[in-house]
């Protein structure tokens, strides 16, 4: 593995640069790097994406433009914070139930 990262990580990095470019090109591409980083972090939240694969996108984004391309780090990647979510402990069902018999 190239620099100690998994198959599965590779793949899913080469997919995410691959999802970028194409919205890189729908684009009117007026917008430089970092504003097209942007919008397209805002497009993958707004597509109701996990932070998690935001995340990603971003960390394959980064990776892509330093090792690849050669840019200097100048570009900030903003990172959506890691979203909190509650357990699901009870069904409907069972809140009516205690809600029923809470009322008699």
């Amino acid at each position: 593995m190239i620099r100690g990262y998994s198959k599965k990580t590779i793949k899913a990095y080469c997919s995410q640069v691959h999802r970028f470019h194409a919205f890189a090109q729908q684009q009117n591409n007026r917008m430089g790097h970092e504003k097209l980083i942007q919008s397209y972090s805002l497009h993958l939240l707004h597509r109701k994406c996990s932070h998690s694969y935001v995340n990603q996108a971003l960390s394959a984004i980064k990776f892509f433009a330093q090792k690849v391309l050669l840019h200097e780090e100048t570009v900030s990647y903003v990172r959506p914070k890691k979203e909190i979510k509650l357990p699901n402990v009870l069904s409907m069902n069972e809140v009516m139930l205690i809600l029923k018999h809470s009322i008699i």
